[in-house]
C-alpha cells in the first residue's frame, strides 16, 4: 500500500486526544498529513481505486476527492490546492491525484485523509492510521510493527515436550524462557511450567509436577 503523501508527518491523528478543535462528531475523524519535503506536495492514491466523487466544500473539505476502494471503503482526500483526476476515473496505486493545499475550513497546508465504510454519506468513519498500517500518533509516519499473536515459552528440561506440542497445535513460535528475545511485538504468551510472566498478557500453565503440567497443556489442545 502506498502512502498518500511521501515523507509525511502527522499533525492530527484519528480521535487525537491533543486536538482542541470542536468537531461535529466530537473527535477528529481522519488523519492530517503535512509533507516533510515542502508544503504543496503531491497527493497520491494509496491503492488501485476508482474516483467516486470530486467536489468543492467551501465551509469544510475545500477541494476534495473521494476514492472508492475494494467496493466497501470511501476514502476522502481534503483541502487540496489542485485536483488532477476526474469523477469516474480509475487510478493506480501511487498515482498522483492532487496537490496538498489549504482550501476550505483549514488553518494551514495539509491533507485530511479520512476512511469511511461505504457509502461515505453514512459518516461511518474508521481509524485511517490502522487502514494504512501506520502508528496513530503525531510526528513522522511510522509503520505499525508486525505483531506475533502467540509465543510459547518454556525452560530447558521436562516441560519442553509439552511446549512443543502446544506450539504445533497453535502454530505458534517457541522460545526459551531464559532467552525470551524481543517481546515488544508479542500479543500473548503461554509459559509452560513456570509462574514467570514475560509480558502482561501471559497464560501460565503450571501443574503439581511435570506430568500434571503436561496434562493441563494437553487440555488446551482439545
Amino acid at each position: 500500500m502506498a502512502m498518500p503523501v511521501k515523507n509525511a508527518k502527522i499533525t492530527n491523528c484519528y480521535k487525537d486526544p491533543l486536538c482542541k478543535i470542536k468537531y461535529t462528531k466530537g473527535y477528529h475523524t481522519g488523519v492530517d498529513f503535512i509533507g516533510a519535503d515542502g508544503q504543496y506536495v503531491p497527493v497520491c492514491a494509496f491503492r488501485d481505486a476508482s474516483v467516486l466523487k470530486v467536489g468543492w466544500d467551501p465551509a469544510g473539505w475545500g477541494n476534495y476527492i473521494i476514492l472508492r476502494y475494494a467496493g466497501k471503503y470511501d476514502v476522502v482526500h481534503a483541502h487540496l490546492s489542485k485536483v488532477l483526476v476526474s469523477q469516474g476515473a480509475a487510478v493506480k496505486e501511487g498515482q498522483q491525484i492532487g496537490v496538498m493545499g489549504t482550501t476550505g475550513n483549514s488553518t494551514g497546508v495539509h491533507l485530511h485523509f479520512e476512511v469511511r465504510v461505504a457509502p461515505w454519506t453514512n459518516r461511518n468513519d474508521i481509524n485511517a492510521s490502522n487502514f494504512l498500517g501506520i502508528l496513530n500518533q503525531r510526528g513522522p509516519v511510522q509503520d505499525k510493527p508486525i505483531m506475533i499473536p502467540e509465543v510459547i515459552f518454556s525452560s530447558p528440561g521436562d516441560d519442553e515436550m509439552a511446549a512443543a506440542y502446544l506450539a504445533r497445535f497453535l502454530k505458534a513460535e517457541r522460545r526459551a524462557l531464559t532467552a525470551p528475545g524481543d517481546l515488544a511485538n508479542v500479543e500473548h504468551a503461554y509459559v509452560i511450567g513456570s509462574p514467570v510472566k514475560p509480558i502482561q498478557n501471559t497464560t501460565n500453565i503450571v501443574g503439581t509436577d511435570r506430568f500434571d503440567t503436561a496434562r493441563k497443556t494437553l487440555e488446551l489442545c482439545k
